[in-house]
């Protein structure tokens, strides 16, 4: 088998910010697998994965997949490698694998890991922290869903509630990546217009327990994690306090651990929201053939970017889609 690494540099439309920094440029790594399977690694601050360190990871692990090593071995490979290299980088292994398969056998990328085929879904698309002129266009464009970055910035805070309170025809999901306090979160959802807040994703640190429980008793909107899930025991740990979770598959690695804690979530009866890094169209295309059994997906991470080197993704009237049925549906232009 022979395995490539091509480094992409995403250019960003507007500068991108959230409660942990901020960003217009971006590096992430594509797997070329037999000329065919393609995955990629995006990394976050959040989550500890920076570009040289999954650069370092997916090229240790490259170097151990020889041209004679058979398809039937590259699966257990993976697996013993595992722990060894941080998620983004088995994510872009694991999606060019499973890639590969089934662009070879004429197959959906979904139907191999056992899910149901993905259909059109509208996704939402996210405006950063403080970027109230990016807000007032996403409106104005009819997007119908706006995920709005917010920290606890009373200016910033003012303005986004007015904004968001002048829309009728827009539902919007908030995102403060950690960092409110319970004050915070009174004041800012008292403001708010709670009709049209689909949820609040991540109000507090992961540790925070108490806040979250105090939260769930303040109001009916519901409450998402994400940072603080990473395995199926968080989210076990967390499921009488929460109502859903936002599931990555770059913080998950394999896609197969994605599915596993899908499938989690849906025996605790939570809700799934699929979400993204900012990606390429590699990254977005697989994480929509997993999103057949979600209630919600996040997946803008390539609207976000001015262009990319590959093909068969579809964004029309805010629907999500590829065009291209086998593999994941995105190849090299």
């Amino acid at each position: 088998m022979t395995c490539k690494l091509m480094p992409i540099d995403l250019t960003l439309i507007r500068e991108f910010v959230v409660a942990g920094g901020r960003t217009r440029q971006k590096r992430n790594y594509v797997v070329i697998l037999n000329d065919l399977g393609l995955g990629e690694a995006a990394g976050s601050v959040h989550y500890g994965a920076s570009a040289e360190k999954i650069e370092s990871d997916l090229i240790k692990a490259i170097s151990g997949i020889s041209k004679n090593m058979e398809s039937s071995d590259l699966d257990k490979y993976l697996s013993d490698i595992e722990k060894e290299i941080c998620p983004p980088a088995m994510c872009a292994l694991s999606t060019a694998w499973h890639d590969y398969k089934c662009k070879s056998h004429g197959q959906g990328l979904y139907a191999d890991l056992g899910l149901p085929r993905p259909y059109p879904k509208k996704t939402s698309i996210t405006a950063s922290v403080g970027d109230r002129l990016e807000l007032e266009r996403l409106i104005a464009a009819e997007y119908g869903i706006v995920k709005v970055k917010m920290d606890a910035d009373t200016d910033d805070c003012r303005e986004v509630i007015r904004l968001i309170s002048s829309s009728e025809d827009t539902r919007f999901r908030i995102d403060a990546n950690g960092s409110w306090t319970t004050d915070d979160a009174k004041k800012i959802i008292d403001q708010l217009p709670v009709d049209r807040i689909e949820l609040i994703e991540q109000p507090f640190a992961a540790d925070d327990k108490k806040a979250w429980l105090k939260l769930r008793e303040m109001s009916d909107i519901p409450l998402f994690m994400d940072e603080s899930i990473v395995t199926a025991d968080d989210m076990e740990k967390a499921s009488n306090y929460i109502d859903g979770v936002n599931i990555k598959i770059q913080k998950s690695g394999r896609l197969e651990t994605a599915v596993e804690a899908m499938r989690t979530a849906l025996k605790l009866n939570l809700r799934i929201m699929l979400g993204c890094m900012i990606e390429s169209s590699v990254g977005i295309a697989a994480a929509y053939n997993l999103s057949g059994p979600v209630d919600y997906i996040d997946l803008d991470g390539r609207l976000l970017v001015e262009g990319d080197p590959f093909t068969g993704l579809e964004y029309s009237d805010g629907l999500l889609n590829t065009i291209d049925g086998y593999g994941h549906g995105v190849s090299l232009a």
